[in-house]
């Protein structure tokens, strides 16, 4: 969160709960990162089920 997010410790902890991390610099962005990430997870959700 915020312009001193660390991001190797971000990414850290994308790769241990198997998500990711996202750098939006306008907090109006954050809507549509969410929105990109839920799908995304849809998609892989999909795919491990076929």
């Amino acid at each position: 969160m915020g312009p001193d997010a660390d991001r190797d410790e971000v990414a850290e902890i994308a790769r241990v709960t198997g998500g990711d991390g996202y750098e939006v610099s306008d907090p109006a962005e954050i809507r549509a990162v969410i929105l990109q990430a839920v799908m995304a997870a849809g998609q892989n959700g999909r795919a491990a089920q076929e």
